[in-house]
């Protein structure tokens, strides 16, 4: 039986979320849930409830970390409030919708990702991604997971590949609280086709089966394609609910990478309608799992797109990037401190922005002509680049209501 349960009455997850930690930003996350119709999930093995797979767990460290790097964020301190680590570029498999494709295969050292590790912490960060490529082909990677300290949480991006029993049980002792598998659809022979591997249904389902029995807070992802009809997301929500994972995470595509270019005008207006309104017709369904729409969390009514200013990336050449999508670099590991390029990118982040950043770049590098033949594109051209999209102005809901105490 699993240890999950949905929490839906709005009173009770106001009541958890302001007695877990009573600072300024504390209290006011527990408003701005009550606000949104956030739901919470239980982990009653942990005590802990989690909000969705972009924050860390309540109560913890780390969220306690998280709140008062967001105290000190209204304070005018340069925080960073989460951090993405890409630790290698090489990946089993061929998706049609990868914004990596033309980035190297190298692994980032494990020095480097020590290092970054370590001084985004000392930032403020609380909750970071290892992501690639395909983090479960290093060998190491229990050596890079078992460095996140306490105080930080971390979430692994993989396509389930070498996911077992034995690593399951390595990671409930770690401070990886959640893992998030790529799974595009309910019918194997699609994503066969459309990851481009013969294994990739079958090791999704090995590994999601996997970490339930262990009891690993699980979610699945999907990139919604053109083709996808409402019937069809009623079926992938249901086959995947059957699977006793705990959240959906649905993800729109980036105009970069193997798609770069392509509009998906279109498709944005259309699949976000279509899967809010599905989304609003299960998340008061105890028994379906939460929900996340990533353009819907990142939008301007909430918390808005944090790259470059609360969120960094560094990639698998060691670059600084001001998100996972986004194909510009402000400095490298080996040379620069993540306090010094946070500062210097100040100048083109000087809010969170109201629309998804990589978006915008996306056009701009087009309307340049710009090669990205090899991406990132190096410090200089990346700076040139940036000046044509300063964000600036009126930050999103969320960070909008914190700084100006408007509820």
């Amino acid at each position: 039986m699993s240890n999950f349960k949905k929490i839906i009455n709005e009173d009770e997850i106001y009541r958890i979320v302001s007695e877990a930690n009573n600072t300024e930003a504390g209290q006011y996350f527990a408003k701005f849930l009550k606000k949104k119709g956030f739901k919470l999930t239980y982990d009653s093995a942990k005590k802990q409830y989690f909000i969705n797979s972009f924050l860390p767990a309540i109560p913890s460290k780390a969220w306690d970390k998280a709140m008062d790097t967001l105290d000190s964020i209204k304070k005018g301190e340069r925080k960073l409030f989460q951090s993405d680590v890409v630790v290698t570029g090489r990946c089993h498999c061929n998706c049609w919708h990868c914004y990596r494709n033309k980035s190297s295969r190298y692994d980032l050292s494990l020095e480097s990702v020590k290092s970054f590790i370590e001084q985004t912490y000392e930032l403020g960060v609380a909750n970071i991604g290892i992501t690639g490529g395909e983090p479960m082909l290093r060998n190491d990677i229990k050596d890079i997971i078992s460095f996140i300290p306490e105080g930080m949480q971390a979430q692994l991006y993989t396509t389930g590949h070498k996911i077992d029993d034995e690593f399951c049980k390595f990671l409930s002792n770690s401070n990886v609280s959640r893992v998030i598998i790529s799974l595009d659809h309910y019918k194997e022979e699609v994503v066969v086709k459309t990851r481009d591997s013969k294994n990739a249904f079958q090791e999704s389902l090995e590994a999601i089966k996997v970490l339930q029995a262990n009891n690993i807070y699980t979610v699945v992802t999907i990139c919604i394609i053109d083709s996808f009809t409402t019937d069809e997301i009623e079926e992938y929500f249901k086959f995947v609910s059957e699977l006793g994972i705990q959240e959906i995470r649905i993800v729109l595509p980036i105009p970069q990478g193997k798609i770069e270019g392509m509009d998906c005008k279109m498709n944005y207006k259309v699949a976000k309608r279509m899967i809010m309104d599905i989304k609003e017709k299960y998340i008061n369904n105890p028994d379906y799992p939460n929900v996340v729409l990533f353009s819907e969390f990142e939008s301007a009514k909430c918390m808005g797109c944090s790259a470059g200013i609360y969120y960094l990336t560094l990639n698998n050449d060691g670059a600084y990037t001001p998100c996972v999508a986004v194909p510009l670099s402000f400095g490298d590991i080996t040379q620069d401190t993540v306090k010094d390029v946070l500062e210097d990118m100040s100048q083109f982040f000087k809010c969170a922005g109201r629309t998804c950043y990589g978006r915008k770049i996306g056009r701009i590098i087009q309307d340049m002509g710009i090669d990205t033949g090899k991406i990132p594109l190096d410090t200089q051209l990346s700076k040139t680049v940036a000046e044509k999209y300063i964000v600036e102005g009126l930050p999103p809901e969320f960070y909008d209501g914190f700084f100006n105490n408007l509820f």
